[in-house]
């Protein structure tokens, strides 16, 4: 796993595109699974890979370094992903809801978002439905 942080850190070379490495043992590890909507509190680390940049002419190489990596990664990886990691390229919101909270949390989440936005106000980022 080190050595695939640093192969693919080192080939990072443009502004705008990298990769962070986040501690979460401790505190953060010993809150019940089902207290939150966080995907999974069992994870030591997460690992966020992102990428910018302005020219579209670099889209190519940029996405394959992000895809890329994060394909290099999975055999070490457990299953679940952090809601605000997820890239702009999800066609299907809830497909990616459910994949992300599972169906318990998303359930309540759905619950929740009819409540207090049936109107669907905040629908910016990544999009709690509001249908099951």
């Amino acid at each position: 796993m080190i050595e695939t942080l640093v192969e693919h850190c080192g080939a990072q070379a443009w502004i705008g595109t990298a990769a962070d490495l986040h501690h979460m043992a401790g505190a953060y590890g010993r809150v019940a699974e089902d207290a939150t909507a966080f995907p999974t509190r069992a994870a030591k680390y997460w690992l966020n890979i992102y990428g910018f940049w302005s020219d579209a002419g670099d889209d190519a190489a940029r996405v394959g370094w992000v895809k890329g990596f994060s394909e290099a990664m999975r055999p070490h990886a457990m299953a679940g992903e952090y809601v605000n990691f997820l890239g702009a390229d999800q066609a299907d919101p809830r497909a990616k809801a459910l994949a992300v909270y599972g169906p318990a949390k998303l359930e309540r989440l759905i619950a929740i978002k009819r409540r207090y936005d049936p109107e669907n106000l905040f629908r910016i980022n990544h999009n709690i439905p509001t249908a099951g």
